[in-house]
């Protein structure tokens, strides 16, 4: 008895564009025999496109029709999607996502050691003025942006 996965597997009734691109492939390949499949592809997707609702109609009907005969068929029958296998570049990828061969890790924050002086006001000691407070918000921004920007660099560098 032949119990080979890829045999036995129950596939899933066609749909409508299915059911019309079938003949419609074999048509084109017919006419173009040296064009490739998926330019096929692209042409048949853009004429099903193009379409109207009754031109379309009859290939909806069959589709129909054979989802009924599927379920009639295969009554235990329930779509499960395969999971699309990693291929090895891209499992290379992901384990080589966080080390880099030139740049090295950064390591633990310990606090800013930049050659900047620390902001000389602060919200609490401008508390009165709007402007002032966020001429203050501005420039303690700024400096935490550079004093990052440095360390990472020097980091980087060292």
């Amino acid at each position: 008895m032949d119990l080979d996965p890829a045999k036995t597997r129950i596939k899933r009734p066609m749909n409508a564009f299915m059911v019309w691109s079938r003949v419609q492939r074999k048509l084109f390949s017919q006419m173009f025999p040296k064009m490739h499949n998926s330019e096929i592809s692209k042409r048949l997707g853009a004429e099903w496109k193009a379409l109207t609702e009754e031109e379309k109609r009859p290939f909806i009907d069959e589709a129909k029709r054979l989802r009924l005969q599927h379920a009639y068929d295969h009554p235990e029958y329930k779509y499960k999607p395969r999971r699309k296998n990693k291929t090895k570049k891209e499992e290379k990828k992901e384990e080589s996502c966080c080390r880099h061969p030139i740049i090295p890790p950064l390591p633990p924050f310990q606090g800013f050691h930049t050659p900047f002086p620390m902001p000389f006001f602060s919200r609490e000691s401008h508390p009165n003025s709007f402007f002032q407070v966020a001429a203050a918000e501005a420039y303690i921004n700024a400096y935490n942006d550079l004093a990052f920007q440095t360390r990472a660099i020097s980091s980087v560098v060292t």
